[in-house]
């Protein structure tokens, strides 16, 4: 096949038709040949749910029901141990992403939400600590047979400081969810 040639799409060479061909087409005319699985899955606009067989729309990319990743969720949130909650160290949903730097924020959120702070699953956040920088960081920027000292004097000192502040001081740069969902002790609450 020439990929170099100019091939107009109303040519004859462009497409042809072909008789004798057997397998799969979608509803959208894609042949799949012997790929049952793509042309059905191509050609569909739900699927049944993995655990109960209720329709679950394809473009949501789920494969349970609403109620079946509910009662997922549900399980994979009690099956988390529990730790007591410190009243300072953030919480987040679980499987959410709203997290809760204080304990107003947490009471706000329950009261515009109609809710309580028990019936929500609660998990206590972890820090993401800054990571010291690779000394190959600058590996791809650089020419052949060359370091950074030959192109940057004195970069890679800088960025030895940079890491020994790192070391030092374990700066915290955000907050996700960590493996231990909260108990809330009421008496925190001021």
């Amino acid at each position: 096949m020439d990929d170099d040639k100019m091939v107009l799409s109303t040519s004859d060479e462009a497409a042809k038709f072909l008789t004798g061909l057997s397998g799969w087409v979608s509803r959208h005319g894609i042949f799949w040949g012997k790929d049952e699985h793509m042309a059905r899955y191509d050609g569909c606009t739900h699927r049944p749910c993995n655990n109960c067989g209720k329709p679950v729309e394809k473009v949501t990319g789920w494969m349970l029901c609403d109620e079946c990743r509910k009662k997922s969720d549900d399980e994979r949130f009690a099956a988390l141990e529990r730790r007591e909650w410190d009243g300072e160290t953030p919480l987040t949903l679980f499987d959410g992403d709203e997290y809760f730097f204080e304990r107003k924020s947490l009471d706000d959120f329950c009261e515009e939400h109609g809710t309580t702070i028990g019936k929500l699953q609660l998990i206590i956040c972890e820090p993401n600590y800054a990571h010291e920088i690779n000394s190959d960081f600058y590996c791809d920027e650089l020419p052949e047979d060359q370091s950074l000292d030959d192109v940057a004097p004195g970069l890679a000192a800088k960025i030895d400081e940079v890491n020994a502040y790192i070391r030092e001081t374990r700066p915290i740069l955000s907050w996700g969810p960590s493996k231990f969902a909260a108990i809330i002790k009421e008496a925190i609450h001021a």
